[in-house]
């Protein structure tokens, strides 16, 4: 879970050229774990989860033609039959790599409800489609209801946020939204809190930073600026990792593939 969560963060500074070595980093590292979990002919449910952590997490790193990338393409197709643990991981494979398509079925999976224990993991699957207009549906409904449930609402828009393609689309729709958003939560700070918390962790440049955090200070509720402040005092130490370590994290990627 670590390595995923840096791993999101790094592709916001490297450049295209270290970003593949990045990506062959992880892929290297990751992809003969997957393999040699795929051999195994009677896998416990701790083990099927481990597969699924695996496989989900490959998904940061690989290509579109990657041979695992293909199966769990292939596999959701016929989601049924697929492990329950494993789940997830194709949803948000069929997301990130399939056709729009793929968005729309698992749409309206969400939007029939029969798959209650799963919905989190159906929602972090949709936050991270590629394709804008299609995360541009996912975020109106967090504010128009429907497929997205109210008390679910901070949450998928925090996943919106938080994906790579959708970070840029989900801070324009904050700030678009805030009055209304700020009327939605005014009685739950937590949730105005866990909002911001998704933007602040993603906040890899000082510029960027203190776009976040004008814009908060100017505007948060004062009954969340506890959690807001929590979550922009962790941004300012992570920018201020990257800053000093930057140079010594491209050498390492550089000298490891």
């Amino acid at each position: 879970i670590n390595a995923e969560y840096m791993g999101i963060r790094v592709r916001l500074l490297l450049k295209d050229a270290l970003l593949s070595q990045w990506k062959a980093f992880g892929v290297k590292l990751i992809g003969p774990m997957v393999r040699t979990l795929r051999n195994n002919s009677s896998p416990s449910h701790e083990f099927q989860l481990l597969r699924g952590l695996l496989i989900n997490l490959l998904m940061e790193f690989a290509e579109v033609t990657h041979p695992i990338v293909q199966e769990a393409l292939a596999m959701f197709s016929h989601i049924d039959m697929v492990p329950i643990e494993i789940q997830p991981a194709i949803y948000y494979a069929a997301v990130k790599f399939g056709p729009p398509s793929n968005f729309d079925v698992l749409l309206e999976i969400a939007r029939e409800g029969t798959r209650i224990s799963q919905q989190s993991s159906i929602y972090r699957a949709l936050a991270n489609t590629p394709y804008p207009e299609k995360r541009q549906i996912l975020l109106n409904e967090t504010l128009e209801g429907g497929t997205v449930r109210p008390q679910d609402a901070d949450d998928v828009l925090a996943m919106i946020i938080s994906s790579d393609e959708g970070l840029l689309d989900g801070w324009k729709f904050l700030q678009q939204n805030w009055t209304l958003i700020r009327e939605r939560y005014a009685t739950d700070s937590g949730q105005i809190g866990r909002i911001v918390s998704s933007l602040a962790s993603r906040c890899s440049t000082k510029t960027f930073l203190t776009e976040v955090e004008t814009f908060i200070k100017r505007y948060s509720p004062e009954e969340s600026r506890r959690h807001v402040g929590r979550a922009l005092e962790v941004a300012n130490i992570n920018v201020g990792w990257f800053s000093a370590n930057m140079t010594t994290l491209q050498t390492y990627l550089e000298n490891i593939i």
